[in-house]
């Protein structure tokens, strides 16, 4: 499982990163197109995780914070798996580069979320709700 989640990390930032040029505006279209390379990413690499763009529509409140367009995760994940993605993977400024307002990592295995808010200035330490810092 160690040696997963340092591939992931590597995996993810070698081959699903940003476009260069990315766009200061980006559509719901580059950032689903995004989700799908780096799912792909996870399949290519025998790994079993779903990867999404959500995007904010009329009348939802499922997020009360409001992170909208939302990047999620959801599979088989841990400590160790999530912290490669933010740290190695460098998830966090892929999704802020192109224009995701928070992160959500969903384990299926456990009752476990990682969730990262990328409104603010800088991008965020730690989760915000299982204190995982890198």
């Amino acid at each position: 499982m160690r040696r997963l989640a340092a591939a992931i990390g590597i995996i993810l930032y070698a081959n699903a990163t940003p476009s260069q040029a990315a766009e200061t505006r980006a559509t719901p279209e580059m950032r689903a197109e995004y989700a799908e390379r780096l799912r792909r990413v996870f399949l290519a690499n025998g790994v079993s995780t779903n990867v999404f763009a959500l995007e904010k529509r009329a009348g939802t409140s499922f997020d009360p914070l409001g992170r909208y367009p939302r990047l999620v995760f959801l599979g088989y994940l841990n400590d160790s798996s999530v912290y490669q993605a933010v740290t190695a993977g460098k998830v966090l400024e892929g999704a802020k580069e192109i224009g995701f307002a928070g992160v959500e990592f969903a384990s299926k295995g456990r009752a476990a979320f990682w969730r990262y808010d990328l409104t603010g200035q800088t991008l965020p330490s730690c989760d915000i709700t299982q204190r995982l810092c890198h």
